[in-house]
């Protein structure tokens, strides 16, 4: 055992320790430090211990307690650490709300993220729908959400915590009162004993009423109600996802049968120097325990074990708790960090990333290097016992190696010439001539270089079934098949209402040279039923959408689509690099053309050509492109000032000019001089503000239609001045 200082420096550590392990729950050592010679190498320094790191059978436990009081003329320091990795979790948080449906990869990839750990799926478990998950949670209370929801039991080895739907091993050693037990204890908790309870399932999420809304209601009496003689009613069980009656039963169920909770405690003697080769239970192992005087004798399952072991690593003391397996479940959510109860945990993952493996290899090395074993030799070969636990043992002789974590009795790992069994295997690459059978479940693949499936017909395969369930779209659920094969992805299958009606057969098509949504009312027929529905096909000869009762959008290879209406044919012509649209003028144009000539990129409307007005022009087009529409009301407009140009007689100070466009000489197609006023002279003069400018405040053009305000205002100056000479000539007279 070794204790570790918050500089990395690593000190011998001696002392008692007394070790709590819970089935899915805490982990913690309690250790009364005293101020030997081997201590006081690290006692010296007088540090309280706090947030240093005790190394105990391969796990790190990370200090969260101590109390120094003075013993002797020396003095000693009692600390409390709990497992490294539980601390850590209950240490960082999910600020973020989640509420969405999950993967177990991508839930317990939010709890793992960025940490020094990571996990494996043993077993696999379906997706949960979540709602408020994280939102400034600890990661340990979201861990423990995941893990009640998804089903799964926890166990850690160094920094890799193993998710399997049961951890232990199905033993069958025994547990016996006056042979290697005793102070057997029994206790029963009915505080909250039901015998009845009602279920609601198949409505939607944001049913308020769900008593009366739901499609599924169902009702389960335990036989225990005519033991007891009276009806104990169970809150209702209500899971809008539930859609089959058995899935509700099953519920229901576990809610009153589990509701009876039944624990037994007994100290255990350790037999291992009296011939038994299996030393002591782990938790989660599934032992017998017999006590003939109280009328035990079942299968029951190890839910905590308490031990002391003393300074020679020689256990002194054990006492295991066992647990029904509704009381087994209930230890699920207890966490404590041994300062605050942490109610409501566990739940999450990452899937195995490169880095994972890394962690697993030093978690396994680690733990290799942490064992001293014996060497036992007999007719079956060598045997390597682990000496502090001899449930641990490695068989090896010329037919195969095996692991065993239950005396030999059965195999967590087994190599033959056969080939090999574990329940989880961690490699950096795999190189095959044959993969065979099982499901490929939990983490995502990602495929570097091509996957290449080889013989006529041969492909990927398989099934899938999904409830669309948005409030944005009519709910529906989908059933069918997917298929990879001749350089294509295919889907087929059935889509119903979530009323039952049949909405029609549905495929989906996707090849190196065509796309195809197509829905039937059968695999021959369009479908009617709803006519949203609208068929695509796009391939390297045509593109097509349609719908029944609908026109068609058809656009052929040779570039023309067809669009038929009511009235007339509208074509669409691709003419080398330009676009037209109804070719149907005189002059060889289309009502709308987009294209490329001598000058670049051009749009074209001979129908707007042909149309013409005495209105004003009041089109105006952005630096973006885009057309506008001019206006002038008073509606359009805020802020209104009625005022005019503070220097609006600088007007009279433009200067006309002439000139040639650049462009059209450029492309030598002048057509005549323009006569008119240079934007720059505007601004010359002090008139900036009837100057457009355009990207970067680059000069661009004058708002001739605005200098009408300048103008005006001389006029009135004019008028006025006239007014006044007229007067005086009228006085003359």
């Amino acid at each position: 055992m070794y204790i570790r200082d918050l500089k990395g420096n690593e000190y011998f550590l001696e002392g008692v320790v007394s070790h709590d392990q819970e089935l899915n729950g805490d982990e913690r050592i309690d250790i009364d430090i005293h101020y030997t010679n081997n201590n006081s190498e690290f006692l010296s320094q007088h540090d309280d211990l706090k947030m240093w790191t005790i190394i105990f059978e391969n796990k790190e436990y990370v200090i969260i307690s101590s109390k120094m009081s003075g013993k002797g003329s020396k003095y000693m320091i009692s600390v409390t650490g709990i497992l490294y990795v539980l601390d850590w979790l209950n240490s960082n948080r999910v600020y973020q709300r989640i509420d969405a449906s999950l993967t177990t990869t991508e839930a317990f990839d939010i709890v793992f993220e960025n940490s020094p750990f990571t996990y494996i799926l043993v077993d696999s478990a379906t997706s949960e729908q979540f709602e408020g998950l994280g939102d400034g949670e600890t990661k340990l209370e979201v861990f423990k959400t995941l893990i009640d929801r998804y089903g799964y039991e926890m166990n850690i080895v160094g920094n890799v915590v193993y998710l399997q739907s049961l951890v232990g091993n199905d033993t069958n050693f025994e547990y016996r009162y006056k042979v290697n037990a005793s102070n057997i204890t029994k206790e029963t908790n009915a505080a909250d004993l039901w015998t009845y309870v009602k279920g609601y399932a198949d409505y939607d999420d944001n049913e308020e009423d769900v008593e009366s809304k739901a499609k599924i209601k169902r009702e389960y009496v335990s036989p225990l109600e005519s033991i007891i003689g009276s009806r104990r009613h169970a809150p209702p069980v209500k899971d809008g996802r539930v859609k089959y009656n058995s899935v509700l039963d099953k519920k229901m169920k576990e809610v009153v049968d589990n509701s009876v909770q039944i624990s037994f405690s007994a100290d255990i003697n350790d037999m291992s120097q009296h011939g038994y080769d299996y030393q002591h239970a782990v938790v989660g192992d599934r032992v017998f325990l017999v006590d003939e005087r109280i009328g035990l004798n079942t299968e029951i399952r190890v839910v905590q074990i308490s031990r002391t072991i003393n300074a020679n690593n020689e256990l002194r003391s054990m006492e295991i708790t066992f647990g029904t397996q509704p009381l087994s479940e209930s230890y699920s959510a207890n966490f404590n960090n041994a300062v605050s109860s942490i109610n409501d945990l566990l739940s999450g993952r990452k899937s195995l990333p490169f880095a994972a493996l890394d962690i697993v290899s030093k978690s396994m090395v680690s733990k290799i290097q942490a064992t001293t074993s014996e060497i036992l030799y007999d007719s079956n070969g060598q045997h390597f016992i682990d000496k502090r636990n001899n449930n641990n043992i490695m068989t090896m002789n010329s037919s195969g190696l095996l692991l065993s974590t239950d005396g030999g009795r059965t195999a967590k790992t087994a190599m033959t010439a056969e080939g090999i069994t574990a329940d989880a295997i961690t490699s950096g690459s795999i190189t095959a001539n044959y993969v065979r059978g099982g499901t490929f479940y939990g983490d995502n693949m990602t495929l570097e270089n091509s996957l290449i499936i080889s013989g006529v017909n041969n492909g990927i395969e398989g099934y899938f079934s999904y409830t669309d369930s948005s409030d944005s779209y009519i709910p529906r659920s989908y059933e069918g098949e997917y298929r990879i094969n001749n350089q294509a992805l295919w889907f087929k299958g059935n889509i119903w209402r979530d009323t039952g009606q049949f909405l029609g057969y549905n495929t989906s098509f996707f090849a190196h040279d065509s796309v195809k949504f197509r829905r039937y009312e059968n695999e021959e027929a369009y479908t009617n039923n709803d006519p949203s529905l609208s068929t695509l096909d796009l391939t390297y000869q045509h593109f097509r959408l349609k719908r029944d009762g609908y026109p068609e959008l058809k656009l052929e290879n040779t570039g023309i689509a067809t669009i038929p209406q009511i009235v007339g044919v509208y074509e669409l012509i691709n003419r080398e690099r330009n676009i037209e649209v109804n070719v149907a003028h005189s002059n060889g144009g289309a009502d709308l053309m987009v294209g490329v000539d001598q000058q670049g990129g051009f749009i074209k409307s001979n129908a707007t050509y042909g149309r013409t007005t005495s209105g004003n022009a009041n089109v105006y087009i952005g630096e973006s492109g885009a057309l506008y529409r001019s206006s002038s009301a008073m509606k359009y407009k805020t802020d209104i000032k009625r005022e005019a140009p503070t220097n609006y007689k600088a007007i009279l100070n433009l200067p006309s000019a002439n000139w040639i466009d650049k462009e059209e000489k450029e492309y030598g197609i002048v057509k005549q001089r323009y006569y008119g006023h240079i934007a720059e002279d505007l601004i010359e003069i002090g008139l900036p503000e009837f100057v457009e400018y355009g990207k970067d405040q680059e000069v661009e053009s004058i708002m001739y239609e605005r200098l009408i305000s300048p103008l005006l205002e001389v006029v009135k100056d004019h008028e006025q001045q006239i007014k006044e000479l007229e007067e005086k000539v009228n006085g003359i007279k």
